[in-house]
């Protein structure tokens, strides 16, 4: 390491196929936490000597081991099946931008905020291996959320016993949710796995300290390398420990440095051009900044009916009520459960950053572990709580062929039709995000970028868009013409939520 930090940087651009300079300080930062690390790794050689990790005082019972692996089964069934669906919008982009180019620029490079580098590394793998197809490039995405079953089972263990655990690992097995992330070719279900594996780790560490530090840090290190949201976790971590200050003091302290100092390197070359573009990157005024918003796509993501308000209002105090008995046992382990969520919530609020579901999906096992254990928390015997378990496990049951019945989004299927419909003279547009899409599915259709570009096409016949709050307030010109001169021909319906792609035609002169 100490050597490679003596390269030119000239040398490293070389390598990774930019010209002089393209990196900027990219190669100087990489050079020099290359020393830093290499220094870390000399030193915590030392402190690391003689301490092994001890599993035996929590090794789970045959029967729960069982148990655990007919779930682990049985979820990664569920997560193949069906998986070579069309890519929606955000598959796409990754695809692209961050999956198809070498694996160097990969690692060197960050355009938008939708790059999930470690998860981009991986689905090139898998694409080189295996092929480009839909399926390839959601293999990571199925492989990190069947393994984040495990440290679900080992958090929910120590926190409320094995029974409890089981059935928290049951829900996610059997979950829309689950299911859905798992099968989108995005690095949040390796952000879950992560953020739940360091909790445990944090936990453990806290009790039995030596190399569980070490654990936890190389479990931050690869949570922050798939995505950067990683950091509402460790500062979770970071406010349970100052609250429970006297039970670690300064413990964790080394194991931060190291996935400080860790993540840095591994960003370190494409860090110069994530700070000129991607963390630039705003979100409009639109109903996506709006907490009503992000609260009626969680109620209508469950497809929760007026019938149904009741249910999640029951299902609130019963988290209520784990949460709270969690609290009671263990203050630090409740704060680390809820901190991470809230204080994403308050960084997108304060940012007025787009308030998508999916920057809380990490935060899913530590739900559904206060909800199961509110469960039994609210029973008044444990047959009781297991039976509100049950009806959980049953009601994702349920709600699983949704996420089969549809694609995410059905960029393919409105595309053939369209094609199906038209005339050969007749001249098709696909406008907003949809234009950045169906140069991917459709290269021979026009895609305005801008309203001055979709103004020199002079009306086409057809317009294709997805989104409609997106296409509204990035270009309002569009939105316009579309709602003043077109009308709606066919919707084309998908699981992701407002993602329908709408199929307009030219209203035909003298009509209304």
């Amino acid at each position: 390491m100490l050597f490679s930090a003596l390269t030119p940087s000239a040398w490293l651009e070389s390598a990774t196929g930019h010209l002089p300079g393209g990196l900027a300080w990219g190669p100087l930062l990489f050079k020099a936490m290359l020393v830093v690390n290499a220094i870390l790794l000399w030193k915590l050689r030392f402190a690391a000597a003689g301490r092994a990790v001890e599993l035996e005082s929590w090794r789970p019972s045959r029967r729960a081991m069982a148990m655990l692996g007919a779930l682990l089964m049985a979820a990664f069934v569920l997560r193949v099946y069906k998986l070579e669906t069309c890519l929606w919008l955000d598959e796409v982009f990754a695809l692209v931008e961050s999956i198809r180019p070498p694996a160097l620029t990969i690692l060197t490079s960050f355009p938008t905020q939708n790059n999930h580098m470690l998860y981009s590394v991986l689905a090139h793998a898998c694409s080189s291996v295996a092929g480009e197809s839909f399926a390839a490039i959601r293999v990571p995405a199925v492989v990190f959320g069947v393994a984040s079953i495990v440290p679900l089972f080992l958090l929910a263990r120590k926190l409320a016993g094995e029974t409890e655990a089981l059935l928290a690992c049951a829900v996610m097995a059997f979950s829309y949710h689950h299911v859905w992330f798992s099968q989108s070719a995005r690095g949040y279900t390796g952000l879950l796995l992560f953020a739940l594996l360091a909790t445990w780790l944090w936990l453990e560490a806290r009790d039995r300290g030596g190399n569980w530090w070490f654990a936890y840090a190389a479990a931050c290190f690869l949570g922050m390398w798939v995505h950067m949201t990683m950091a509402f976790v460790l500062a979770g971590h970071g406010l349970a420990w100052i609250a429970s200050f006297r039970e670690t003091r300064w413990a964790p302290v080394p194991a931060w440095i190291v996935t400080v100092t860790a993540t840095t390197q591994v960003y370190a070359l494409a860090l110069p051009e994530f700070l000129r573009s991607a963390a630039g990157e705003v979100s409009l005024p639109s109903q996506w900044i709006r907490p009503a918003w992000l609260a009626g796509e969680i109620v209508r993501s469950l497809s929760v009916a007026f019938a149904g308000v009741a249910v999640v209002m029951a299902g609130g105090i019963i988290a209520a009520a784990g949460f709270t008995s969690i609290w009671r046992h263990d203050r630090a382990a409740a704060l680390q459960l809820a901190l991470p969520g809230v204080i994403c919530a308050a960084t997108m609020l304060a940012l007025g950053h787009n308030l998508w579901p999916r920057f809380f999906f990490f935060s899913m096992g530590f739900g559904l572990l206060v909800a199961i254990h509110g469960a039994f928390a609210v029973a008044p015997s444990a047959k009781i709580g297991t039976a509100l378990a049950g009806l959980l496990i049953l009601a994702s049951v349920y709600t699983l062929p949704r996420v089969y019945s549809l694609p995410k989004q059905d960029f393919t299927g409105a595309r053939d039709w369209v094609e199906s419909q038209r005339s050969g003279a007749e001249r098709i547009a696909a406008v907003g995000l949809a234009a950045k899409v169906y140069p991917y599915f459709a290269p021979a259709w026009p895609a305005p970028a801008t309203d001055a570009e979709f103004a020199q096409l002079a009306e086409p016949e057809w317009v294709v868009y997805t989104l409609p709050p997106q296409l509204q307030a990035w270009h309002p010109e569009i939105w316009r013409t579309v709602q003043g001169r077109y009308e709606l021909a066919r919707t084309f319906p998908g699981t992701l939520g407002a993602g329908e792609v709408i199929v307009c035609r030219a209203r035909k002169r003298g009509g209304s």
